[in-house]
């Protein structure tokens, strides 16, 4: 949707309930386009971020805006999309820059290898940030037709099943049959001072 800078899409099917949500207002420069879904028993966000080899990395600090709006509220957050930021080489500026804004939001880049491949040089630039990795059971770069593009495609499985929190035992007093006369007793019979002149609980319970 821009002229002579690309675009981006997204296609879902519809029984997933796909839901847009509008990101124009964060930023005019990079293209983005995020949708909510439900997968299984799962709440997803899904976003597709392209900066344009012309607009400077310093304007992928919109996402201090956008990921707390997209990440909240779901089980899943998926960011993907080519950002022009070389991940197989860390150390350059635009990298570094890159890299603060994901740990701020404990993001983790999933792909390691090339997704541009040319006679002069070897590029990561097309990325699959999630903070729940735990969910991914797959992911990696699948090979396109260089007729059609110069980069690779990136893919990801989610596992849309919830993980079941782990049981939790809970112990308590049965006190069905309590003497309510013989506690109310031993509530008169207590030496109360005790209470006000030690501060610390663990020990007045042991007495």
């Amino acid at each position: 949707d821009r002229e002579g800078t690309g675009a981006v899409m997204l296609y879902i099917q519809r029984k997933l309930g796909p839901v847009v949500v509008d990101t124009q207002e964060f930023n005019n420069d990079i293209e983005c386009l995020a949708v909510r879904l439900r997968c299984k028993n799962l709440s997803v966000t899904m976003c597709v971020i392209y900066r344009p080899p012309n607009i400077a990395y310093t304007e992928l600090q919109f996402m201090y805006d956008i990921l707390p709006e997209l990440s909240h509220n779901c089980d899943v957050f998926i960011c993907t999309g080519d950002f022009n930021v070389n991940f197989l080489n860390q150390n350059t500026t635009d990298c570094k820059f890159f890299c603060d804004i994901l740990q701020s939001f404990s993001l983790v880049q999933l792909i390691s290898n090339a997704t541009r491949i040319n006679c002069n040089s070897n590029s990561l630039l097309d990325l699959i940030l999630t903070y729940r990795k735990d969910l991914i059971t797959d992911f990696g770069v699948a090979p396109c037709d260089p007729i059609h593009t110069d980069h690779e495609a990136v893919y990801c499985r989610i596992s849309c099943d919830k993980i079941k929190s782990p049981k939790k035992i809970i112990k308590f007093r049965n006190l069905k049959n309590a003497e309510t006369s013989e506690f109310l007793m031993d509530l008169v019979n207590l030496d109360w001072y005790d209470l006000y002149v030690c501060n610390n609980s663990n020990i007045l319970i042991q007495r």
